[in-house]
């Protein structure tokens, strides 16, 4: 577990821990984040009920189909940002958001942008055009040019192998 403290302007105080793939910051005077602090049993309760582990199949380009845990969202309003396992590279993340339940419908690089942005995962939308040009071209995720621009959508195993029939 990383525990930062630093002193800010505005606030007295702000701690941030994180443990695996959740993070969680505290901020404002002594009083207050002493109290969340000794309270931290129960918020943490509070927050990981907020969240629920999903196995979601994961699309592979080996014959065989590997599953990974992802954290999802368990209200399924478009509105909201869906909750992914932290990746190792831009490519690996985008890969992850668009197999979930909020990229099976076409999605801007701004939705894309600001969906990996919530899950703490800021990367640039320039960046992330090139890592989805080379997505594109590997066939692991389909490009489709709207009026406003191109939207992203990933592909299932379904879409591959007919595709390679063709």
């Amino acid at each position: 577990m990383q525990l930062t403290h630093r002193k800010t302007p505005d606030l007295s105080f702000r701690i941030r821990m994180r443990k695996g793939d959740i993070e969680v910051e505290v901020s404002g005077n002594e009083k207050e984040v002493s109290e969340a602090f000794d309270n931290i049993d129960k918020l943490a309760d509070k927050f990981l009920a907020a969240f629920s582990v999903v196995k979601e199949p994961r699309p592979s380009s080996s014959a065989r189909e590997t599953t990974e845990p992802q954290l999802e969202m368990p209200s399924s309003a478009e509105s909201q940002m869906p909750v992914i396992a932290r990746a190792k590279s831009a490519s690996e993340a985008v890969q992850h958001l668009l197999s979930s339940s909020w990229g099976e419908r076409p999605r801007g690089i701004s939705e894309i942008t600001s969906a990996l942005h919530a899950n703490a995962m800021p990367y640039p939308a320039t960046t992330l055009s090139g890592v989805l040009f080379h997505l594109v071209k590997k066939g692991k995720v389909r490009r489709f040019k709207t009026g406003g621009g191109y939207v992203y959508k990933g592909t299932s195993p379904e879409e591959v192998s007919n595709e390679m029939s063709q």
